[in-house]
């Protein structure tokens, strides 16, 4: 964890240091948007990568020392081969997963209240099948503006129809979409995405 990262140049050490129990694959840092509730502290989002099914939650990130941490609230998802992909949204409360083993993109609504359930929670949507385009999904970002409302996953399997010309490509789904339907959009291009990130604003 680094603090005011805007200002650091050069080889700088992290203010923070946090030993998790899992492999950490995905973040997504929530900040606080109710500032008449400062205590509420921004919220940290982890997919656990591997065969734990895990994504953990960490509350009021920044109070938290460096050491070992141990998640405030985290939960499975029954049927996951290998979570990478974590993205949320405060104003829609849903969390999307990519679950690069199997191809799937999992979207969980009233995200904050499955969270409480401390257990197995079922996605409330599977985007998954041939129609999808999905093979190794490895990211996910989600645009929830009211006229929008878009979910865009980074895949970074090859397209082996195409002579393996093309490396990755990114996809965009609606945030209501389900099953085995095809992707909104979709761009392919020469490089293997590892990640991706969102700036709507």
């Amino acid at each position: 964890m680094y603090a005011q990262a805007l200002n650091r140049n050069g080889e700088v050490g992290p203010n923070k240091r946090f030993h998790l129990t899992g492999q950490p694959w995905g973040l997504h840092l929530q900040s606080n948007a109710d500032q008449s509730n400062p205590d509420q502290g921004d919220s940290l989002f982890i997919a656990i990568a591997g065969t734990s099914k895990e994504v953990q939650l960490l509350e009021r990130i920044s109070k938290i020392d460096s050491g070992i941490v141990s998640a405030s609230k985290k939960i499975v998802i029954p049927g996951a081969t290998d979570i990478r992909g974590i993205t949320y949204s405060s104003r829609l409360d849903m969390l999307v997963l990519t679950d690069y083993g199997s191809g799937k993109i999992y979207i969980i609504e009233n995200a904050k209240q499955a969270f409480t359930t401390q257990g197995n929670v079922t996605p409330t949507r599977t985007i998954e099948g041939a129609q999808t385009k999905l093979q190794t999904p490895i990211d996910v970002s989600i645009d929830d503006r009211e006229e929008e409302l878009f979910i865009y996953v980074a895949d970074n399997a090859a397209d082996n129809a195409n002579n393996n010309k093309e490396q990755g490509k990114v996809l965009r789904f609606k945030t209501t979409d389900s099953g085995n339907v095809a992707p909104n959009a979709d761009y392919q291009f020469t490089l293997t995405p590892v990640s991706i990130h969102l700036d709507a604003r």
